[in-house]
């Protein structure tokens, strides 16, 4: 509990919304840098299945995996309208 607290107090958030953040953070590298399909890259970065991806994804960034390949621009992390 001692460790948790210091983890919250120095970052601001819990280790699981960390290692949530962290995870996402990969599939969107992924999605600009990887020939895969998005089903392969949710479960290259550790999401349990399809349906996993999809929500932890959508909680980050307001939308779909398919939503933001279908958006995204040069720059990882931002979409052209």
């Amino acid at each position: 509990m001692h460790t948790l607290r210091i983890f919250q107090k120095w970052l601001g958030t819990s280790p699981s919304e960390a290692l949530a953040f962290k995870r996402f953070e990969a599939a969107l590298n992924q999605i600009h840098y990887s020939s895969d399909n998005l089903t392969q890259i949710g479960l290259n970065c550790g999401y349990y299945d399809q349906a996993h991806f999809i929500r932890g994804f959508k909680r980050f960034a307001q939308m779909t995996p398919k939503e933001y390949l279908n958006q995204k621009s040069e720059i990882v992390g931002q979409f052209s309208p």
